[in-house]
């Protein structure tokens, strides 16, 4: 998960025009909501044709929570970060509803995040053979809204008195709250999987990251093992280059031209895979940032511009 600056992407017209399918929808579940005991209210102008576009470009066709691709697998979820027709664990709550055409309330998502399922999901420390053994937990967002405040029941009431737990990546940053570990593997030969945890603090795990990792399901099974092919991948890669600086070091004429060559390309493209584009692209970020300051030291050292 990164942070996402919504103001990158207009909001769509057909939720913010006055005659806009959000504001009619708006007008006419206002009306239903009058009458204490009503069911939900059955929306559709957050699927719009426009909004769909518009979600598309802000999160660069990946999931706001999870950054995985969505399109060559499933199709994009709509999702209400404020869930609209209900609030787990509150049966008296009638969901956001207000909100439910607001475009700052709208994010992409992948299913398995948006969605309640049981998953097995990797722990701390846990490696491949481990996540064969453990049992499987619900997971994925669903209606769930913890919050730390006091709770809107109403578009009259104070949203920012909530204090939710979930992280919004656009309006928290969660690289404030979430941290990416690179494990190292284990005396058995098991290769360690890549997971996100939440920061500490005196030893006290940050509770928006925690409730984050939890809900959304981010250490779910097929989630940690794509992010782990990443790293080795990018770990191959940066094995590369290094060979590369070593042979450079004492090469000179056309091959050392050659080698320059080979290693600016590859450095940057190594780098690339930190980009707001790239699939996982936190979880790179933390690696590449690891590594790349002795790359960095060595290619300043040859002269090469970085």
């Amino acid at each position: 998960m990164r942070y996402v600056d919504r103001r990158t992407v207009g909001a769509p017209k057909s939720l913010t025009d006055a005659t806009g399918a959000g504001k009619i929808e708006l007008a006419k579940a206002k009306q239903h909501y009058a009458t204490p005991g009503v069911g939900t209210y059955e929306f559709n102008a957050y699927k719009g044709a426009d909004v769909v576009a518009a979600l598309r470009d802000l999160f660069k066709k990946k999931c706001a929570y999870c950054e995985s691709y969505f399109e060559a697998v499933s199709p994009m979820d709509i999702e209400h970060y404020r869930p609209k027709g209900g609030v787990k664990g509150d049966s008296t709550h009638c969901g956001y509803w207000w909100l439910a055409a607001s475009w700052d309330n709208l994010l992409a998502s992948y299913i398995d995040c948006n969605r309640e399922r049981y998953q097995h999901v990797a722990m701390e420390g846990m490696t491949q053979r481990d996540m064969d053994a453990v049992k499987r937990i619900l997971s994925g967002k669903k209606d769930a809204f913890p919050i730390a405040g006091t709770r809107a029941r109403n578009e009259r009431d104070n949203h920012a008195a909530e204090d939710p737990l979930l992280i919004d990546p656009t309006q928290r940053d969660p690289e404030r709250h979430l941290s990416w570990e690179e494990l190292p593997d284990d005396q058995r030969g098991a290769e360690a999987l890549s997971i996100v945890t939440a920061k500490r603090d005196a030893g006290v795990l940050d509770p928006y990251g925690d409730e984050s990792i939890a809900i959304y399901g981010l250490n779910r099974r097929g989630l940690v093992e794509e992010r782990t092919i990443l790293l080795r991948a990018l770990k191959t890669q940066a094995a590369r280059i290094e060979s590369w600086i070593m042979l450079a070091a004492s090469a000179d004429g056309a091959l050392l031209q050659g080698m320059l060559t080979n290693i600016e390309t590859d450095f940057t493209d190594f780098l690339s895979h930190a980009g707001n584009e790239k699939k996982y692209s936190r979880c790179a970020k933390a690696f590449i940032d690891e590594v790349s300051v002795s790359i960095v030291a060595r290619l300043k050292a040859l002269k090469i511009k970085v």
